[in-house]
């Protein structure tokens, strides 16, 4: 189970308590031993063979465990349905338990063995029913102990080491104080069966006359007073047993404090794991538990506000140096290289007019309604989108990712800004201005890529004469047009049609260049 609240954020969240922990499941396997122990009682009877009466005895006796087992099921089942409720609630259900679990051992074996005699299996039904009484008695009561033990510690003590220090301790003491009554009460038998005489034992006055016993209990009688190291050695043993369904009941709640609160950890963990943001762990317990659970949440909110900072981070970086980034563990600085790229600008046509003529906001507002298009395009073809500039975008290839076919990739995409321009007019996504027209650029070659800014500031780019070439090309592309370079013609696979056109005089070249056009298809095939 959980609640559910507000983080600081505002978002809505899920508070895991120590509810989802799973609950154990029935131990079915108990009900066939039982069954077995029936059966190999009533073949037994029926045959007197000894071979079955030595497996009677053995399924007998893995009855006994079975319910013991079985009885330690129901205790752990009742104290994990109250667990996180208030000591008295807890309490109170330990002590109904414990007087149901008597009822059991006094009163439901004689009811269950009366009905076990319809299958000749009252050997071992009343026994396996006293035992599943006594031992759930025992457990209950060890759950009792326990809890009224660290209801009193948590009063005074916080921290969880402590307190299971001091309740292990307080647990030793009473263990010490029922063996001291044992021994007590074990030394005044002995001393009544050996003397004969009244003996005041435990607050009860003891009387053992042999004249009162026949010859078989009489001679019992003297046995035990010949040697009675044994029966205090007997008496000792059944108080052992006795006591270890409530010290194993007991040692189990304290392992109990700690899984209630790892289950909810764990199970918070692995949602966090799978994606889910918006799940807290209850902040209760011992100090060192709230600590814990208030760390974590602490974390899942730095964790959500990260992402946050990385969503808006990607929406000024392109994802492909943001997937950079996070392959060097966060690191920003890419190492800076010379390699031989493509890249290439797409400028509208008469923007600057455009301006002029329209308000800032029905301006911003086209250009990112054609943006919108050309990053999803970018995306869709592996480019990195370097820039905005105004009206313009800059797209490269093979930088910061490596791309053998950074040519092919750069035309291709250029090719098909050109026709989602061309569908957006044709739908009329641009009433405001009838039609966009844009003159796209493409040059490989050499260039420098790597961070360029301040330490506080910097921006992944490309530099050189590539990127230049490519700038002045945009300039002499119509609009609707895809000029390229010599370098980018000469890698493009053949089945990309291209014309050379006349060699132009080119900023910053002194040679002529010799551009190609791939677009408009018409105009080259012509």
């Amino acid at each position: 189970m959980s609640a559910h609240a507000t983080a600081a954020d505002g978002r809505p969240i899920r508070i895991l308590t120590p509810d989802v922990r799973p609950r154990p499941a029935f131990p079915r396997w108990t009900l066939a031993v039982f069954g077995v122990a029936t059966l190999m009682s009533a073949l037994d009877a029926r045959t007197g063979s000894d071979v079955l009466e030595a497996l009677a005895v053995a399924s007998v006796v893995a009855a006994m465990g079975a319910g013991c087992f079985l009885a330690a099921w129901l205790e752990e089942a009742v104290f994990l349905r109250y667990a996180g409720r208030p000591a008295l609630v807890r309490l109170v259900a330990s002590a109904a338990v414990a007087l149901a679990a008597i009822f059991v051992a006094l009163i439901g074996g004689l009811l269950v063995g009366w009905l076990a005699g319809l299958v000749d299996g009252e050997d071992w039904v009343p026994g396996a029913s006293i035992v599943f009484g006594m031992w759930l008695a025992g457990a209950a009561f060890g759950t009792a102990l326990i809890i009224l033990i660290d209801a009193g510690v948590s009063l005074v003590v916080r921290d969880f080491r402590t307190r299971v220090v001091v309740a292990v301790l307080l647990l030793l003491l009473v263990a010490l104080a029922a063996s001291g009554v044992v021994a007590v009460g074990a030394q005044g038998l002995v001393e009544a069966i050996t003397s004969g005489q009244s003996q005041h034992v435990l607050g009860m006055d003891l009387d053992i006359s042999l004249n009162n016993v026949d010859e078989h209990d009489r001679d019992a009688i003297g046995f035990i007073a010949e040697e009675p190291l044994m029966l205090m050695t007997i008496l000792m043993v059944l108080a052992g047993l006795f006591a270890i369904p409530p010290i194993m009941s007991a040692c189990g709640k304290l392992a109990e404090a700690v899984m209630d609160r790892i289950h909810p950890l764990s199970a918070a963990m692995q949602q966090v794991a799978t994606g889910n943001r918006d799940v807290h762990v209850e902040e209760a317990g011992s100090t060192d538990f709230i600590q814990v659970s208030r760390s974590f949440n602490g974390m899942v909110d730095a964790l959500v506000q990260a992402e946050k900072m990385e969503r808006a981070f990607g929406k000024y970086v392109s994802t492909k140096v943001l997937q950079r980034i996070k392959s060097q563990h966060g690191e920003a600085l890419i190492p800076p290289s010379k390699r031989e790229a493509t890249v290439f600008f797409a400028d509208i046509r008469g923007f600057t007019s455009m301006s002029e003529q329209l308000s800032p906001e029905r301006m911003v507002e086209i250009l990112n309604r054609y943006f919108e298009r050309v990053v999803a395009l970018v995306e869709e073809h592996d480019g990195y989108l370097n820039k905005f500039i105004g009206d313009a975008v800059v797209v490269v290839f093979n930088a910061p990712i490596d791309q053998p076919d950074h040519a092919e990739r750069a035309v291709r995409c250029a090719i098909g800004l050109q026709r989602v321009v061309r569908e957006l007019n044709e739908s009329g996504a641009f009433p405001e201005i009838g039609a966009l027209r844009v003159g796209v650029g493409v040059a490989t070659g050499p260039m420098v890529c790597g961070n360029i800014g301040s330490t506080r500031q910097m921006e992944y780019t490309v530099i050189g004469d590539t990127v230049n070439l490519s700038s002045r090309l945009t300039g002499q592309a119509g609009g609707g047009e895809v000029w390229i370079s010599e370098r980018t013609a000469e890698l493009l696979p053949s089945d990309v049609t291209r014309q050379a056109l006349e060699p132009i005089k080119v900023k910053g070249k002194e040679k002529p260049v010799v551009p190609y056009r791939v677009w408009p298809r018409e105009l080259v095939t012509a």
